[in-house]
């Protein structure tokens, strides 16, 4: 008995060790598998079938996870160090966060294939000079959403439509765009704000605050349908997701300027995965994924030869937005124009 009992442990001990050696050598593989990609993304940047055909393809496994704001991506970035990720895809401003705390790695362009095809007006942008650190993928601009029979006579698309009068209106939900726009409204473009102007900005905000709807991106449709909102400020992207079904609403750019925003494709600053990256960059730019892209989020892409290819083509407005941008050179891109760390310490005191 004493000896078939010890016959157990030695088993036992034997069998934990090579369980232990197994799954520490299948951990390490795992890791230094070359047919393995992690991609850090938005939430609603890609279709699935875009994963799905990129593995069908090249036989490399996809890990996705998603972030809802740059902050969150800045924050997780700053945390793992860039560890455990290989690919993100960062708005501008968070292209400068992350390329100042090194949490990037500098791109080898002579690994991409589609340069060539990029809108030259969206690279060598402040956020990343020279595109060092990340390449444009799509863009768009921010709107002011109202419906038609409530235009204004005469209507003048300005900011002042969010921050003067009595009606009600639907705001950005991004501390950093709030910020930026009411800004923009009492200062024209700044870099940084003043302790004076900073005590401005955030006063107007308090006060426009007894007049919004709602804080969002979502839904802006259905808010600015009633009697007593009718306006909003948005991405254009999502007025046109839901144009077939709201035509009675109608967009406008604002006369101070094009506020814009470049969604881009950059590198970990640990990526290990790098080839497998480049092959996943390299096919999303294809002309035919980047329109299924734009069935799903219909941005403006930076490569145009994307858009005769995708389905909401036929709507007149999205090509005279388009055209208008095009004709303006006053570009303005979403900066913390107070420092990161108080922005959200501030959005609670406007909102609260």
């Amino acid at each position: 008995m004493k000896f078939f009992v010890r016959s157990l442990y030695i088993l036992g001990i034997t069998l934990s060790l090579f369980l232990a050696t197994y799954f520490t050598s299948y951990s390490c593989a795992k890791t230094e598998d070359k047919n393995i990609l992690n991609i850090f993304v938005w939430g609603d940047f890609f279709p699935e079938e875009t994963f799905r055909k990129f593995e069908e393809k090249t036989g490399i496994k996809l890990i996705v996870n998603h972030y809802t704001s740059n902050e969150e991506l800045i924050l997780k970035l700053e945390n793992t160090k860039g560890i455990g990720y290989d690919l993100v895809f960062p708005s501008d401003y968070g292209v400068t966060e992350l390329r100042e705390k090194g949490l990037l790695k500098p791109l080898d362009k002579k690994k991409l294939d589609f340069l060539h095809r990029i809108e030259p007006y969206l690279l060598d942008r402040d956020f990343d000079p020279k595109n060092q650190f990340s390449i444009p993928y799509f863009w768009e601009v921010y709107g002011l959403a109202l419906e038609k029979k409530k235009l204004y006579t005469p209507f003048t698309p300005s900011l002042s439509v969010l921050f003067e009068g009595n009606s009600r209106v639907v705001m950005t939900a991004d501390p950093v765009e709030a910020l930026d726009f009411a800004s923009h409204y009492l200062y024209g473009f700044r870099n940084t704000l003043s302790t004076s102007e900073e005590y401005n900005v955030i006063k107007l905000l308090k006060e426009q605050k007894k007049r919004v709807e709602a804080y969002t991106d979502d839904r802006v449709q259905y808010m600015i349908s009633t009697e007593d909102c009718p306006v909003a400020i948005l991405r254009v992207s999502f007025f046109w997701k839901n144009y077939p079904e709201f035509s009675h609403l109608q967009i406008y750019l604002p006369k101070e300027g094009l506020f814009t925003t470049i969604e881009n494709v950059a590198l970990s600053a640990e990526s290990e995965h790098v080839d497998a990256a480049y092959k996943f960059i390299n096919f999303v730019y294809k002309p035919e994924i980047m329109a299924a892209q734009l069935d799903l989020s219909p941005l403006f892409p930076a490569c145009q030869d994307a858009l005769p290819l995708a389905s909401f083509v036929n709507i007149p407005r999205y090509h005279e937005i388009f055209t208008e941008v095009q004709s303006r050179n006053d570009f303005f891109f979403t900066h913390y124009v107070i420092p990161r760390e108080r922005i959200r310490p501030t959005w609670v005191e406007i909102k609260s």
